[in-house]
């Protein structure tokens, strides 16, 4: 494999941009009901699922 090429998952998860999230729910319930309501839309039209 070529030098700097992709070798596979990092050994530490710090240095996985993907796996060093750290959430916590914040806002009000009616807060956080439009937030999920806004991300279903998303999800409907920017789906990564395909028919194939």
């Amino acid at each position: 494999m070529a030098p700097g090429a992709w070798q596979g998952h990092p050994a530490r998860p710090e240095d996985a941009p993907h796996c060093n999230w750290d959430v916590r729910l914040s806002g009000t319930d009616a807060q956080r009901a439009a937030i999920e309501i806004l991300l279903d839309d998303v999800r409907l039209e920017y789906s990564i699922v395909i028919n194939g």
